[in-house]
């Protein structure tokens, strides 16, 4: 069954990369979001003329992980016990480790994982050098990106490692952990654990996230508006800075999704499964809130029509109207909650603004013309919610 789950995910993947190819033959109107925005100069010139800029192609270096999906599963379908065996020995080398089997070593983890995408998107700009301003929406430098190394704010960062350690460590003590299955899961398996934890993540979290913005209740949405309280393009570390009530809500989704397989009852999930699941989510998560727009290596560069990534997000942050999902973009999308295409691009202004200029390149990385969003329309958590200045909050996690 596992096999058949990992053709089926690939055919789907597929099907995006082959779409994705068609759209670039036309006007894109935002069904799903673009693949990113092009650089300054091609969208100028596509702007002065009132049309909507060129889908930009994906590097010939990384052509290739547009159909790794459907390449994997027919190399599985044709040699399933290469890959399994492949599987098989990397769990025995984990499960030989004496620390794997604390109850606390999926957190640690996590909290590894959160630490290592933080600090690679918070030092692109080391790499990129002046040319990271012309991969991130609002087409200047990151915004203090190494803030949290600074100890007059030392909580940035302990703040929220600590309270989720803390959260975990008390759930264990609710909770007894079973001992870790010995047994390794085959190659199909693994794959559709992970894949059906990304989507019941996405799922769940999406009521909630909307009731955080939308919903009657003022406090949770006082709570959610920390979250929102920068006016910049956004940095990784944005991605852990929470108050308690949302940060336990993650968490709790969290931990329920990683109990679910469609391969046993409640509670059976490999083991392997989730640990590849909170490194695959955390680095979704920092990449959506990395502020950079057309690295191409992002989720919405490589599979567009299945991940809404770092353009839906940021637009997100700066107009709390729209793009409630964490990763993908097909219930925002069916209940109106996309970002809606007004028309064509207009001339840009000499006299634009940064937050003008984020608000432009966030509108062509999702295919979308210039709106006035930013800043000026935003409600949910972003109207009733953010904190004034010179206000405290109880809680960064």
């Amino acid at each position: 069954m596992g096999g058949r789950v990992v053709v089926l995910l690939a055919v789907a993947f597929a099907c995006d990369s082959v779409g994705c190819a068609a759209a670039r033959g036309g006007v894109h109107r935002i069904a799903v979001p673009r693949a990113l925005s092009v650089s300054a100069r091609a969208r100028a010139r596509a702007s002065s003329v009132g049309e909507a800029p060129e889908a930009p192609r994906t590097p010939a270096f990384l052509r290739p992980a547009n159909v790794l999906p459907l390449a994997a599963a027919a190399f599985y379908a044709a040699q399933p016990a290469t890959l399994d065996d492949a599987v098989a020995a990397c769990w025995r080398a984990i499960y030989a480790c004496d620390f794997v089997h604390s109850p606390m070593f999926e957190a640690q983890v996590a909290s590894t994982s959160f630490v290592v995408w933080i600090v690679f998107f918070s030092s692109l700009h080391l790499v990129l050098g002046k040319r990271a301003a012309q991969h991130r929406f609002d087409g200047a430098m990151p915004h203090d990106p190494f803030s949290w190394a600074r100890p007059s704010n030392w909580f940035e960062a302990i703040n929220p490692l600590f309270s989720y350690l803390g959260s975990i460590q008390l759930y264990h003590m609710l909770h007894s952990k079973a001992p870790l299955v010995e047994a390794a899961p085959s190659f199909g398996v693994l794959c559709a654990e992970v894949a059906l934890g990304l989507v019941l993540y996405d799922l769940c979290f999406w009521p909630l996230h909307l009731l955080m913005h939308r919903g009657p209740f003022r406090q949770l949405r006082s709570a959610h508006g920390y979250h929102h309280r920068k006016g910049h393009t956004l940095n990784a570390l944005e991605t852990v800075q929470h108050s308690y009530a949302d940060g336990l809500l993650q968490v709790v989704v969290n931990i329920c999704v990683q109990q679910l397989t469609p391969f046993g009852p409640v509670g059976c999930k490999h083991p392997l499964s989730r640990l590849v699941h909170n490194v695959v989510v955390t680095y979704l998560l920092c990449e959506a809130h990395s502020g950079y727009t057309d690295l191409p290596f992002m989720s919405h560069r490589l599979w567009p029509a299945v991940f809404g990534g770092a353009p839906r997000h940021e637009r997100h942050h700066h107009d709390g109207k729209v793009a409630f999902q964490q990763f993908f973009t097909y219930l925002d999308d069916l209940f109106g909650f996309g970002p809606v295409d007004e028309g064509a691009h207009a001339a840009p202004s000499p006299t634009t603004t940064p937050s003008d200029r984020l608000e432009a390149r966030t509108g062509d990385a999702l295919g979308l013309a210039p709106t006035s969003t930013i800043g000026e329309h935003a409600t949910g958590a972003d109207a009733d919610a953010r904190p004034r200045a010179g206000a405290r909050t109880s809680q960064n996690a």
